[in-house]
C-alpha cells in the first residue's frame, strides 16, 4: 500500500493524501501528471509524491518499477 500526496498550484499548502494500491497510485500519478498540470485557472496541480506507509518519499524508484511495491493485499489470490 502506497499513499500519493498531491498540493493545487494556488494552493502549495493544502495537500490532498490518497492510500492505495501500487497500480492505482500508478494511474492517479499518471493523471495528476499528464492531465491537469498545465491548467491556469487556478485548478492545475502543483508538487505530486508517492510515499511509502513509514513516510519516505519513494516517487523516483516506484515509477521506474511500481510492481517492485505489491504486496499480497494486492495480488489477487483467488485459488
Amino acid at each position: 500500500m502506497l499513499k500519493l500526496t498531491y498540493t493545487r498550484a494556488a494552493d502549495e499548502y493544502a495537500e490532498v493524501s490518497v492510500l492505495g494500491s501500487p497500480e492505482g497510485i500508478r494511474d492517479l500519478y499518471w493523471q495528476l501528471t499528464h492531465n491537469y498540470s498545465e491548467e491556469t485557472d487556478g485548478t492545475g496541480i502543483g508538487t505530486v509524491k508517492v510515499g511509502d506507509l513509514e513516510g519516505n518519499d519513494v516517487t523516483d524508484s516506484f515509477m521506474q518499477e511500481p510492481y517492485a511495491w505489491c504486496t499480497r493485499l494486492d495480488k489477487n489470490l483467488e485459488g
